[in-house]
C-alpha cells in the first residue's frame, strides 16, 4: 500500500528494501524506514509483549537452557535474547529489563 505513494515522489523506486532505498535520494524514504524499524519493534516487544509475558509479581522472566556439548545458553518463554542490542532504540528496550539492586547479571561461556 506504501510502494505506490512513495513512487509518487521518487519514480524510480523499485521497492520498499533498504537496498531500494539506499538507491534513492528522496528525504522521505530513511524516515519511512526508520518508521519501519521501530514499529517492528513496537509489534515484537512493546504492549503484546508485556503482556503476554508480565507476571503478577511486575516482573518479566525467561527460562535459561544451557546446551550442554557448546556451555552456550538459550532463551525462550520469551526468548529474551532476541531483544536487539544494538540500534540505539533496540538498546532501549533491552535497557529497561534490570535484576534488583541487591543481583548481578552474569554471562558466561565454557572454553576450549
Amino acid at each position: 500500500q506504501v510502494l505506490p505513494l512513495m513512487k509518487s515522489v521518487e519514480p524510480k523506486l523499485q521497492g520498499l528494501s533498504k537496498e531500494d532505498v539506499a538507491k534513492t535520494s528522496h528525504w522521505i524514504l530513511p524516515i519511512l524506514q526508520e518508521y519501519k524499524g521501530n514499529l517492528k519493534l513496537k509489534t515484537t516487544y512493546g504492549e503484546k509483549f508485556i503482556e503476554d509475558n508480565l507476571e503478577p509479581d511486575g516482573k518479566i522472566r525467561t527460562r535459561f537452557n544451557q546446551i550442554i556439548s557448546t556451555g552456550r545458553v538459550s532463551s525462550s518463554q520469551p526468548n529474551m535474547q532476541n531483544i536487539p542490542a544494538k540500534e540505539s532504540v533496540g538498546n532501549r528496550y533491552r535497557n529497561a529489563f534490570t535484576c534488583p539492586s541487591d543481583w548481578v547479571y552474569v554471562d558466561s561461556d565454557f572454553s576450549g
